[in-house]
């Protein structure tokens, strides 16, 4: 088993000059949570700034490195969206409550639940968002309170890059994948078998998930994204 998915993850690795962006320690952690054997329970829960390591992998107020895909989240749980983004306070770029985080989009999630996008900004424009996947009772609360955290990141102005992929990551829920808008206002995700998956658009990027497990490079789903006016933008494999 462990073999089967260091092929996996042997297959998706970005390039080799990405290494120098992630530290030997989040290298190391990040792919022993993949090799994990998930019929065992994980016998510590990691501390919170390794969490934050897993959880953002490119994030913590940081620039989000292309085309990474990373494990994060430990599956639905009933949790405080504080605790788990705590994180957002300990950041070079400046701190950012996360108990004033509000739901900027919501879609349907897997199992019933929700999609849902939450940011939080401070007085000095730096904004944290971050997708989770909620249950369905969650969605109902003023911030999510039994739910799978999606990673986030912080900036301090929307995005405005051109269309094109971001990262994705591994949670125990779904993928959970997000993008740069460019000029699009909409997008859709289809898989090669022809199902659709929600997208929505917050801050200049684009936030989605599809079901697991992550994908040979054939059998990924495709992203289109639209103009106001209905025309394509571009495609990318998600």
């Amino acid at each position: 088993m462990k073999q089967a998915r260091l092929t996996v993850l042997s297959e998706m690795r970005p390039q080799t000059s990405l290494d120098t962006l992630w530290s030997a320690e989040q290298q190391t952690v990040v792919r022993d949570r993949i090799l994990a054997d998930r019929s065992s329970p994980a016998k510590t829960r990691p501390n919170r700034r390794r969490r934050a390591a897993l959880a953002g992998a490119v994030a913590l107020g940081l620039v989000a490195v292309p085309g990474v895909a990373t494990a994060v989240g430990s599956g639905m749980k009933p949790q405080a969206f504080f605790d788990a983004y705590d994180y957002w306070n300990d950041n070079s770029a400046g701190t950012v409550d996360p108990t004033t985080a509000t739901r900027a989009a919501t879609a349907p999630g897997p199992y019933g639940g929700s999609f849902s996008v939450l940011t939080a900004r401070n007085g000095d424009g730096l904004t944290c968002i971050g997708p989770v996947f909620e249950s369905s009772t969650s969605a109902k609360a003023q911030l999510p309170d039994d739910f799978e955290d999606g990673g986030s990141f912080c900036h301090t102005d929307p995005s405005t890059r051109p269309f094109g992929f971001d990262t994705a990551g591994f949670t125990d829920t779904a993928i959970v994948w997000w993008a740069h808008a460019g000029v699009a206002v909409r997008a859709e995700l289809r898989m090669p078998t022809g199902e659709t998956y929600p997208v929505v658009l917050v801050e200049g990027v684009l936030f989605g998930w599809y079901p697991l497990p992550f994908r040979a490079q054939e059998d990924r789903p495709t992203l289109t994204g639209y103009a106001s006016d209905g025309t394509a933008v571009g495609e990318i494999q998600i």
